[in-house]
């Protein structure tokens, strides 16, 4: 695995240039898809916004699979004797904008930005997790409130 603190420091300044603002729902339904063109294959990357389950193709077979819930994870595989490494990297929780980064022998080749349409806004982001927050911690007092008049 090789160093990227260089390669994740320019994504993380870019901002929201070139982020593709896809549908929000779809998202859900179908995940975050990312799709390469190196020397005549077709790389193809995906990662499921619900469950942290991600994958990668090349020319439709699948080249690695795992879980990951943290903010970057790193995939490797080969691909005619050179070695290439494919990173999501989710840059901003409260907007969902997750990159995708493709690193062949060591050497950037692209990065790929997505984020959903509903929450391209961080200001909009923000509200939306302070209502969720509030609905939840309601739904905790009434559920805690529920069980304690249960059982006394």
């Amino acid at each position: 695995m090789s160093n990227h603190n260089d390669i994740n420091q320019n994504v993380n300044e870019t901002g929201n240039q070139d982020v593709e603002k896809i549908g929000g729902r779809s998202i859900f339904s179908k995940g975050f898809n990312y799709k390469f063109n190196v020397e005549g294959h077709e790389i193809h990357a995906w990662g499921s916004a619900k469950s942290g389950k991600e994958k990668v193709f090349v020319d439709g077979k699948l080249v690695s699979s795992k879980w990951s819930l943290t903010k970057k994870s790193i995939h490797t595989f080969k691909l005619n004797n050179d070695s290439y490494e494919l990173e999501f990297n989710m840059v901003s929780l409260i907007t969902s904008e997750l990159h995708c980064i493709l690193i062949k022998n060591g050497v950037h080749l692209e990065t790929q930005k997505q984020v959903p349409k509903y929450s391209s806004d961080k200001k909009k982001g923000k509200t939306l997790i302070l209502v969720l927050f509030v609905i939840g911690f309601l739904f905790g007092l009434f559920g805690v409130d529920a069980i304690i008049s249960l059982f006394s």
